[in-house]
């Protein structure tokens, strides 16, 4: 379902299905034991706004026009779940 909700937002050339393993320190795992999931990691790296340095780098700046973009797939997964229910059986 995620995948096909990105792909019609920015398009299925943009879609990176794995990516380099990372040591986050997330609880997510937890969550997903309860609940099926996934983590989404949403591209914001702007040089020109200096949006350039990773989340948890004290020199991390927020490109503020990523946020809207974020607020939007969050919305896009919530109505697709909605209209096709908890299996997700979408087609891309």
């Amino acid at each position: 379902m995620l995948l096909l909700v990105v792909g019609r937002m920015v398009g299925n050339e943009a879609l990176a299905e794995e990516a380099e393993p990372v040591m986050p320190g997330e609880d997510f795992a937890f969550l997903a034991q309860k609940a099926p999931g996934c983590m989404v990691f949403l591209g914001i790296r702007n040089e020109t706004a200096g949006s350039v340095h990773a989340l948890h780098n004290p020199a991390f700046t927020m490109d503020e026009e990523q946020l809207q973009r974020g607020a939007a797939l969050h919305t896009a997964i919530a109505f697709e779940y909605l209209r096709t229910g908890s299996e997700g059986k979408t087609e891309l």
